[in-house]
């Protein structure tokens, strides 16, 4: 199944962020704690899927969802819904030198 064929239904999508570490169930959807930098990756034009980066809070609705991110708010089907991804957020001090993050 290509990209553009697929897309999350929303109880899928719950089930796979209850199972995200680094965020937290609010009352209409999830806030993403400050230990993690997390992306939700939508359908790309190409066929590879385009991040939507930043994100700080989701709040899911009845066919929709909207995404709050570092300075702008997103409200998505949950068609165009492809995966996430989620990083460690990491201090630079904290790495060695030639392997920052």
């Amino acid at each position: 199944m290509s990209i553009k064929e697929s897309q999350i239904p929303r109880d899928l999508l719950e089930r796979m962020l209850d199972q995200e570490p680094g965020l937290k169930k609010t009352e209409k959807g999830y806030a993403v704690e400050e230990t993690i930098a997390f992306e939700l990756l939508l359908k790309g034009g190409g066929g590879s899927p385009a991040p939507l980066a930043k994100v700080g809070s989701m709040e899911l609705f009845d066919g929709f969802m909207r995404v709050t991110c570092l300075d702008s708010t997103y409200t998505l089907p949950y068609s165009v819904i492809v995966g996430l991804k989620t990083a460690s957020r990491v201090e630079k001090s904290k790495v060695g030198a030639g392997f920052l993050r």
